[in-house]
């Protein structure tokens, strides 16, 4: 019996180690971005993986294999990536220095707070479109000191975009286009003064920013800064720094 049992083990052993010998053939598995040409049978393989097929970078995703789906890489650095502009808070009131309208050589000193941030679809004033949401919120400035009762004064504001940058502040359009997943998608901006005046000897200014994004999108962001008071323009991000720039991203 022992004997018998011997032979039968060794028999099986052997025909377990020639499954894919002559007269039988491997039987091949395509290569893939992760493993070369295998043998479903007996796992023996042949060659070397297949080189992934990459799809550029983009701001949100790394470059992506459109074989295997695999995320090979970073994604594009942002622009504003490290940036040392102060970011604002939603209802937060931040000292804003400024000068006066009717006479540059005076200091103006008030409040800015952005509120009412909200992303909707659309409303009555705001429209649908496929594949879009609208981002709106509130600019809110408080000037509340004489000299601003004597000689006025002046606000800076702006939208850019996170992962492109800063430059260019003074030149304002309604549509720009930007970069998601991808592909350019047209952006359509509306900002505009909706309150400016005096009540009980305190001065409210209120800008309303609105933007149509394709849905998902976090990169607008509102530029608020001191303007110069010898009308150079502010146009970069060491502007904005200098300025005493801050930044309310709209995400």
């Amino acid at each position: 019996m022992k004997k018998l049992a011997a032979v039968w083990l060794v028999s099986v052993l052997f025909i377990t180690l020639t499954a894919c010998q002559k007269p039988h053939a491997h039987q091949w598995q395509d290569a893939t971005c992760s493993a070369p040409k295998t043998c479903v049978e007996c796992g023996a393989t042949e060659g070397e993986p297949l080189e992934h097929t990459l799809k550029e970078a983009n701001y949100q995703s790394g470059p992506v294999c459109e074989v295997c789906g695999q995320t090979v890489g970073d994604p594009l650095p942002a622009a504003l990536d490290g940036t040392s502009i102060p970011f604002m808070e939603q209802d937060t009131q931040y000292d804003y220095p400024t000068f006066a309208s009717e006479n540059p050589s005076v200091s103006v000193l008030g409040k800015v707070f952005v509120e009412n941030y909200q992303v909707i679809p659309s409303d009555e004033t705001h429209p649908a479109k496929d594949g879009y949401e609208w981002r709106i919120a509130n600019i809110h400035y408080v000037f509340d000191s004489e000299a601003a009762r004597t000689y006025g004064y002046r606000i800076g504001a702006a939208a850019r975009d996170y992962y492109q940058g800063l430059e260019d502040l003074s030149n304002s359009t309604d549509t720009y286009t930007v970069s998601f997943n991808g592909a350019d998608y047209p952006i359509i901006q509306d900002m505009k003064i909706v309150q400016n005046g005096w009540t009980n000897h305190v001065a409210n200014v209120v800008v309303d920013a609105a933007f149509q994004v394709p849905t998902g999108y976090d990169g607008v962001i509102l530029c608020i800064y001191r303007p110069y008071n010898d009308g150079k323009t502010v146009s970069s991000q060491e502007d904005m720094a200098a300025q005493d720039g801050m930044i309310f991203r709209m995400a």
